[in-house]
């Protein structure tokens, strides 16, 4: 596809693309290193949106990330951006990028009222543009900086003291754990468990409402409790995870302080829980007694969670598996503090053997259903719209 603008490939692959797109469906495409393949068909959409050639260039050098130094005049990326300056225009269109472009998609079988239909997207790209442009333009003075990892707040070793750590709910029972853990680590952390649309609401004041539904979730949360008046604000600092790849994951430390800085709390300092020595305090540091601490509280986590659900699908006294669920809950939190390998690898046995004794009707097979996707929407109730209640509501087992 990179060399080659053979209509048997390109032909799906553009039809899949413009049906998700009239049916307003997400696409995603991808190859080994996103340049070649990937790139080919990058340049094919940017160029029928209109995006410049200097700014398709831009974008493909920005594929460097990958590994491989990615250069506009590479024999690989010119003969990409030559095979579309080489189709004949159709329909009397002016020779321009975008035009030639969009001659080989109607050569394709796309038709022009699809394109026409991808207005919105290029509506987004040039606010996109007029946002960079505007940010380069005013790089020079301090209220418009973006650079919010270079202009933070630190979280010193003196903060860990009397310091209260604000964290996101993200996963109920994991995070109940987490949440004891660093506690039990030292860290004055208080677990953000209450989401309701007002959470919602806050967090779109603050997040660009095209950002996925997650960040506008966790920043409302944090934004939330800081205007709640419940806590002393020289006294408090949040927590996020960070991933350090190149996606929502990583990005949200800049969605937090950005949000913070337009509501007025720039002086909170935001901890960034990673492993891939990322924005690095001194105040906050992974230490292996911490480590064991949450490795534990995976453990339990996922063993409790499995045994809830699936015990509750078939459980004949209603209630008795959250009974059962809730007080080994708290006996996991205590052994997250303080057992020995021995006590912790028993109690996993003595929790299996404690559901085991509730009495099941398994009569009737219920369906399995899972629910899959990004790890806030797939665990956290309110942003699932509590799916697992209403699914074991229709008789499933929620897996």
């Amino acid at each position: 596809i990179a060399s080659s603008m053979d209509k048997a490939m390109w032909k799906p692959l553009l039809r899949g693309i413009f049906d998700s797109v009239s049916h307003n469906l997400p696409v995603y495409f991808h190859c080994g290193q996103g340049a070649d393949r990937t790139g080919a068909m990058a340049v094919m959409l940017e160029a029928i949106l209109g995006v410049s050639e200097n700014n398709i260039s831009k974008d493909y050098e920005l594929t460097s990330f990958s590994g491989a130094l990615r250069e506009r005049n590479s024999s690989e990326f010119q003969t990409i951006i030559n095979n579309i300056k080489n189709v004949s225009l159709v329909g009397g269109l002016t020779d321009t990028f975008r035009n030639h472009a969009i001659s080989f998609a109607l050569s394709c079988g796309i038709k022009i009222d699809e394109i026409n239909n991808l207005g919105a997207i290029r509506i987004r790209i040039r606010s996109l543009l007029a946002s960079m442009n505007k940010r380069m333009k005013n790089n020079n003075t301090s209220e418009n900086s973006g650079n919010y990892e270079v202009n933070k707040k630190i979280f010193t070793k003196d903060m860990k003291k009397d310091y209260t750590i604000l964290m996101p709910q993200m996963a109920p029972i994991h995070f109940e754990f987490i949440e004891s853990a660093t506690r039990d680590s030292g860290y004055n952390v208080e677990l953000l468990r209450d989401c309701t649309q007002h959470t919602v609401e806050t967090g779109l004041k603050y997040v660009n409402n095209d950002a996925c539904y997650p960040s506008i979730l966790v920043t409302g949360q944090m934004i939330e409790a800081l205007e709640s008046g419940k806590y002393d604000l020289n006294r408090t600092a949040l927590i996020m995870s960070q991933t350090g790849g190149g996606c929502r994951a990583t990005n949200y430390i800049g969605f937090i302080r950005k949000a913070l800085k337009d509501a007025g709390f720039e002086n909170v300092p935001v901890i960034s829980f990673n492993v891939v020595g990322m924005e690095k305090m001194p105040g906050f540091k992974l230490t292996i007694p911490l480590i064991e601490r949450l490795i534990k509280s995976c453990i339990y986590a996922d063993l409790l969670q499995k045994m809830l659900t699936k015990n509750r699908a078939y459980e004949i006294n209603k209630g008795e598996t959250q009974k059962l669920f809730d007080s080994w809950m708290e006996k996991c939190k205590k052994l997250v503090n303080k057992s020995s390998m021995k006590q912790f690898k028993q109690s996993i046995y003595d929790i299996v053997d404690d559901f085991e004794k509730i009495e099941l009707d398994t009569s009737i097979v219920k369906p399995k259903v899972g629910i899959v996707g990004e790890v806030l929407i797939k665990y956290h109730p309110f942003g699932n719209n509590f799916v697992a209640d209403k699914l074991e509501e229709e008789g499933a087992e929620v897996i």
